[in-house]
């Protein structure tokens, strides 16, 4: 009874509270996924696979076409721009409370310097001056697209964005659901107070 108490709250850590907390939970668990590199370590012996990690590099991939795409197509200059109004257009700081700490940990495994960034206006906290500063975006970020874009992008472009930004998407939910699965069936980590950002 103890241990699924202990799974429950660790559950509620990943997806509850503030962005500072959340980027603080992230950071200590991907450095307990870099140290358990496979569900065998946590009992002892040498891991041989991790699926988390092995599936890195084709999220990456899928990514970076997204992002190849975009920019072919002019988005990325077109959302960054419209992300430096005052507000931050669709990255308000709204959309920070839809990024939890399983995004995180996943853009901090991608090598992402994820840091909060300070606003004066009400942007969303993980927008650079270069745009989101996500590989692994949220899942609105993925598929809201605005009046604008619609009215601007031709349509079969705009089925080509959808097609790959579903890519990333199944990708990033089956990493979150091995990750789930990980941490239902074998050793806890403590996700208190190993950060500070």
């Amino acid at each position: 009874m103890k241990q699924h108490s202990q799974r429950t709250e660790l559950l509620a850590q990943l997806y509850t509270g503030n962005p500072g907390q959340l980027l603080a939970r992230a950071h200590a668990l991907a450095a307990w996924l870099r140290e358990h590199a496979a569900p065998s370590a946590c009992g002892g012996g040498q891991p041989t696979s991790n699926p988390l990690m092995d599936t890195l590099p084709q999220l990456r991939q899928a990514a970076d076409n997204l992002a190849r795409l975009m920019q072919a197509l002019g988005l990325g200059e077109s959302c960054r721009l419209c992300a430096a109004r005052p507000g931050g257009g669709c990255c308000s700081a709204y959309m920070a409370a839809n990024s939890d700490a399983v995004l995180i940990t996943l853009n901090l495994l991608l090598d992402v310097k994820v840091q909060l960034q300070v606003h004066t206006d009400d942007a969303c906290c993980f927008l650079g001056a270069d745009g989101c500063l996500f590989i692994a975006k949220p899942i609105f970020c993925l598929n809201y697209y605005c009046r604008q874009l619609q009215e601007n992008i031709p349509p079969d472009a705009m089925h080509r964005i959808q097609v790959v930004a579903n890519q990333v998407l199944n990708l990033q939910n089956d990493w979150e659901n091995k990750l789930l699965a990980l941490l239902r069936t074998h050793c806890t980590p403590s996700l208190s107070g190993v950060y500070q950002p």
